[in-house]
């Protein structure tokens, strides 16, 4: 077992302004929140896990702030070479990828009203 911690969400760019995003860890809601274009999310949490798929996405919210629809995924970024990007609907760390240095992984939003670049900060201890 390890910890991951998240420490912010940057949105650089996003369509609808103030939309909530939800970050998943091993397909388990961790976070949800607002954010605007050009905003900063602190997610300052710590958790316990063992494998790690970390997700980034939306999810649609009743007036009460319950979900009501199915989790869709954004992109994860992974720039291969300079010439080529894969996109991966979630970010797979293994608890060896531990780094001094906080790190951070790109998300892209794919679906209308939510097209946008997203960047989750995050580190594993070192």
């Amino acid at each position: 077992m390890t910890h991951i911690n998240f420490s912010s969400v940057y949105c650089l760019v996003m369509a609808a302004a103030f939309e909530p995003i939800v970050l998943r860890v091993d397909e388990g809601e961790i976070f949800h929140g607002n954010i605007e274009g050009g905003g900063t999310l602190v997610v300052d949490v710590r958790i316990p896990i063992v494998s790690i798929k970390v997700e980034m996405g939306i999810r649609e919210i009743d007036g009460l702030g319950n979900p009501t629809g199915p989790f869709s995924n954004f992109l994860y970024e992974e720039i291969v070479d300079p010439f080529h990007t894969a996109y991966h609907d979630s970010l797979k760390l293994t608890p060896y990828d531990d780094s001094p240095h906080p790190q951070t992984a790109v998300f892209r939003g794919k679906d209308p009203g939510h097209e946008g670049k997203f960047e989750l900060s995050y580190q594993l201890p070192g």
